[in-house]
């Protein structure tokens, strides 16, 4: 069964309210989670297919927990947006530099949120391009991906 579910980490209820209206009519499950703790406990038995994470959590930043995703080898290829009301560009780098794949202010503009939701996830689901037009340009029998993640990928022939 395909994994739909995407995990927002946010402790602002409106904005869990909002966002989980936002994805359910993308066609995808959401969970929601106010701090890192419990966004943890969560990943410790599941896997969404996004997290939406806002910067400034109460127990941790978001940043702090991209950062733990990226230490963690099975949860270090779920892509993060991230969240924040902070609009300056330091907040951004740093939330780049963290591991997240996107990043949007607050308060967002939902048309964009969508297109950056969709992105991400159609970017999950797909092989890159170069990689297989690597494949179809060599004689392969069977190919066995085994991790693709951003620029790095790896494959047994």
């Amino acid at each position: 069964m395909e994994n739909k579910t995407v995990l927002i980490v946010d402790d602002d209820e409106e904005i869990q309210k909002l966002l989980s209206v936002v994805i359910k009519k993308l066609g995808y499950q959401v969970e929601t989670r106010i701090n890192a703790i419990s966004a943890k406990e969560w990943l410790s038995s599941n896997r969404p297919i996004l997290m939406l994470i806002d910067i400034m959590l109460p127990d941790a930043t978001g940043i702090e927990l991209c950062q733990w995703l990226n230490s963690q080898e099975d949860l270090k290829n779920i892509p993060v947006i991230h969240m924040s009301a902070l609009t300056d560009e330091i907040a951004q780098e740093d939330s780049m530099l963290s591991g997240a794949r996107d990043f949007i202010f607050k308060p967002f503009d939902l048309k964009i949120l969508k297109k950056k939701i969709e992105n991400l996830v159609k970017e999950e689901r797909q092989v890159p391009s170069f990689l297989m037009s690597f494949i179809s340009g060599t004689r392969v029998r069977s190919c066995n991906i085994t991790s693709i993640k951003r620029d790095k990928f790896i494959f047994i022939i």
